[in-house]
């Protein structure tokens, strides 16, 4: 892959100004810092960039848990903006860069080196020519020298770069993930519902919607108490995934209601897959563990809707979530569907 000098160079800058000012204030080296800083660097966030600012005018050094709570309010919630949404993903893209100009730095060295010592032992050993040798073989080892410091100096960055790169992938995937059910959470759901309608549009292919929820379970919750309620939910996520095609999306939507994105399927298909969901969930047979009573009998109630080419995607949800009320109000412990024209 060829690199553009100038993205090379503003690559590099942005880099060695976010060292810069971790190394200034003592701040360790760990994903989270190290994107605050990253935005900072590149001042596409006036806010955060003010807020810094005024920290860094201060007598003293800023404290890493202003960091912290500043990856907490822009980074971290949900209410993220636009902004700095494509700030992460222009990090992700500047450390590819590093870690390839790095890279090369260290292929160019070694082979600048290697080059030298095939042209000395090509030479004759007398006259004049061996003064040239010799000074060639004394630059050599000053330049291997140089070289071995720099190939530790491009080794310790390129190890911290990839230490970095992991820690923001693994801080991605936890902002997307629902952490009592391992499912998607509502906005990576949001998310692919985007995509998959996207997809749906330029291909000219169905794609469906459910949206579920545990009948009962506010009696349960408050009769059984929370830790039984939380494993009524796992219970209940790990039935929907079990349950989908490859390719689909489970979602925990909120509370004890679910969501799943079915890209491809027809509202007929969709429903029969939520039927199938909702008799896998009834199945189940829950014990206190504490006092080995059962539970009792657990059912989910599931809206079915099939998308509609070029609708807005709060109209998707509106019908799936009217057809979940359908369900409810039929007596739960089945699946409604919300049918308009363009749905078979």
């Amino acid at each position: 892959m060829t690199i553009d000098i100038s993205d090379a160079d503003r690559s590099w800058e942005f880099f060695e100004t976010v060292r810069a000012h971790m190394a200034r204030h003592g701040h360790p080296a760990t994903p989270r810092v190290y994107e605050v800083w990253y935005a900072y660097a590149c001042r596409q966030d006036a806010e955060l960039v003010e807020r810094l600012d005024q920290a860094i005018a201060l007598p003293h050094t800023v404290p890493v848990a202003l960091i912290e709570a500043l990856h907490e309010e822009f980074f971290a919630r949900e209410r993220q903006t636009e902004v700095v949404r494509q700030t992460g993903e222009k990090l992700s893209n500047e450390l590819t860069r590093i870690l390839q100009m790095l890279a090369n730095a260290g292929r160019d060295t070694s082979s600048f080196a290697a080059a030298l010592e095939k042209i000395a032992a090509r030479l004759p050993p007398d006259g004049e020519l061996r003064k040239i040798v010799d000074t060639i073989v004394l630059a050599t080892r000053h330049m291997e020298a140089k070289t071995r410091r720099l190939e530790a100096e491009i080794e310790r960055c390129s190890s911290e770069i990839r230490s970095l790169r992991q820690g923001l992938e693994a801080s991605k995937r936890e902002a997307m993930t629902d952490p009592l059910t391992g499912l998607y959470n509502r906005r990576a759901f949001e998310e692919r519902l985007r995509i998959a309608a996207a997809h749906s549009m330029e291909t000219d292919t169905e794609m469906a919607l459910l949206i579920s929820d545990i009948d009962n379970f506010k009696q349960l919750n408050d009769a059984w108490g929370h830790q039984i309620g939380d494993a009524v939910i796992q219970v209940v996520a790990s039935s929907l995934k079990e349950s989908l095609p490859a390719g689909s999306t489970a979602a925990r939507y909120g509370g004890d209601e679910f969501a799943a994105v079915l890209p491809g399927l027809s509202i007929a298909e969709a429903e029969a897959l939520a039927d199938r969901t909702r008799t896998l969930v009834a199945s189940k047979r829950l014990r206190d563990t504490t006092t080995d009573k059962p539970i009792g009998q657990l059912s989910i109630s599931i809206g079915v809707a099939g998308y509609v080419l070029a609708e807005r995607l709060d109209d998707l949800i509106r019908r799936a979530d009217k057809a979940l009320y359908g369900a409810k109000d039929a007596g739960r412990n089945q699946v409604k569907s919300e049918r308009i024209a363009g749905n078979k």
